[in-house]
């Protein structure tokens, strides 16, 4: 992580580590944030925008028939009036074959202080594009409020090993 500070406005860009150890370690795919925070007037204006980067599977090497399943480690955060940090677990599968993908989890949501907030749960589905590797489709979550939005990814790896993807929302009034 690499954070700079100049008066009320705060950066930082936060990267995955290589490697086959530790949460968020991946052969392929890695993932990032550039976060950006500015308390002024009592007023919090936040951003925070999440990337994926890494070896991506070719679109001539993804896979088009059969199925997996991969494991997934979520990461975010969400400004409403605070900034909270947001983690949690779960799963993806795709049909490579008629080309959906689903995924869902728990999550937490935690305060700036580390305080744990509430838990949640997330969900999303998509279709795998037929002629690249890319997906995007719709995304949720409900940790006590109901957001809902999208997100998008690929795979990553020679042979689809991994999965890297970004998500985005709003809360649902």
């Amino acid at each position: 992580a690499y954070q700079h500070i100049s008066g009320s406005l705060s950066e930082s860009l936060a990267l995955t580590n290589p490697g086959t150890s530790r949460a968020l370690t991946y052969n392929y795919v890695g993932g990032g944030a550039w976060e950006r925070a500015n308390v002024g007037s009592g007023t919090l204006d936040f951003t925070y925008d999440p990337f994926t980067y890494g070896v991506v599977t070719p679109d001539a090497a993804l896979a088009r028939s059969g199925t997996g399943v991969y494991a997934v480690s979520l990461v975010g955060a969400r400004a409403m009036g605070s900034q909270y940090a947001m983690a949690g677990s779960g799963g993806l599968q795709v049909d490579f074959g008629t080309g959906r993908i689903e995924s869902s989890g728990t999550l937490s949501t935690i305060d700036t202080n580390g305080n744990f907030k509430g838990i949640g749960v997330f969900f999303g589905s998509a279709p795998l594009s037929s002629t690249a590797n890319s997906f995007s489709g719709s995304f949720a979550m409900d940790d006590g409020t109901r957001f809902t939005g999208g997100w998008q990814g690929r795979f990553y790896g020679p042979s689809s090993n991994e999965v890297g993807a970004t998500w985005q929302m709003s809360a649902v009034d």
